[in-house]
């Protein structure tokens, strides 16, 4: 799941815990959230000796966003972000 920073405030604490809870509860037994806005994900693309120790979830693993090939990165900055 990727969220936008945006959702992580005092206000949506309780609904973001109601969602992992209900996840839990239908049998989801894994679950890696990631905060990191489209915006920053391009800045990194634009300047990668900058954002040298950004990290994103790539199917089964974590890697550092410069050191993916040009099509994953594409591919990462296509996944859905959600606002709650």
């Amino acid at each position: 799941m990727k969220f936008s920073k945006n959702t992580f405030n005092d206000d949506s604490l309780k609904k973001i815990a109601a969602l992992v809870k209900v996840y839990i509860e239908r049998g989801g037994f894994e679950i890696q959230i990631n905060v990191t806005s489209r915006e920053t994900l391009l800045a990194a693309q634009k300047e990668p000796d900058k954002y040298r120790d950004l990290a994103v979830r790539v199917g089964g693993y974590s890697d550092y966003f410069c050191r993916l090939t040009p099509e994953m990165q594409a591919e990462i900055l296509l996944r859905t972000e959600h606002e709650i």
